[in-house]
């Protein structure tokens, strides 16, 4: 998948987050988007740092795969990641 693709598919998913009423976390939250996103790791369709936050709250957070390959680094919640270039198509969308 190319990174436009995923940037588009991370921003619809953003936007329907956004679109869904807040409630209260379910019980076990953490322990199924743990299992989730482990399974798409294992799929190959993941490598990063996930957060997710209701408010101040922090729901889940962790890191899957490495953010340096070659010193096998791994990915952490505090993962700085470089974007370069990919916000200027957004930016200018807005504009």
């Amino acid at each position: 998948m190319s990174m436009l693709r995923r940037l588009c598919l991370l921003l619809l998913c953003v936007l329907a987050a956004l679109s869904v009423r807040a409630q209260p976390a379910p019980d076990g939250f953490p322990d199924r988007a743990d299992a989730l996103l482990t399974a798409y790791h294992r799929a190959g369709l993941l490598n990063g740092a996930v957060l997710v936050a209701e408010g101040d709250r922090v729901l889940y957070e962790g890191g899957f795969g490495f953010a340096d390959h070659a010193w096998e680094i791994p990915n952490t919640p505090d993962t700085r990641f470089r974007v370069a270039s990919t916000t200027k198509q957004f930016t200018s969308a807005l504009v």
